[in-house]
């Protein structure tokens, strides 16, 4: 899974948390986004549902539920805080 994190003005968000929770089996992976706002995590188990939850100071968090992986595609969350 792979993606950007970016303000109301389009602005990249370097140093967000990224949080990616597994629901079936709670598993979670937290990633801090690089001075692009990206992120990039490997290794997740095809399916899901995922939910993904960004947070940063001075932001309002937000959370994506019901992300879905399939099998040798890479799935992308872009999300604005």
């Amino acid at each position: 899974m792979t993606g950007k994190i970016t303000n109301a003005d389009g602005s990249s968000v370097a140093g967000a948390s990224v949080e990616i929770l597994h629901v079936p089996t709670g598993t979670r992976k937290t990633f801090t986004t690089d001075v692009n706002g990206r992120f990039n995590s490997k290794g997740l188990r095809t399916g899901g549902p995922y939910t993904v939850t960004v947070s940063k100071d001075g932001f309002d968090p937000i959370t994506r539920d019901d992300v879905t992986l399939k099998l040798g595609e890479t799935g992308t969350v872009n999300l604005q805080i």
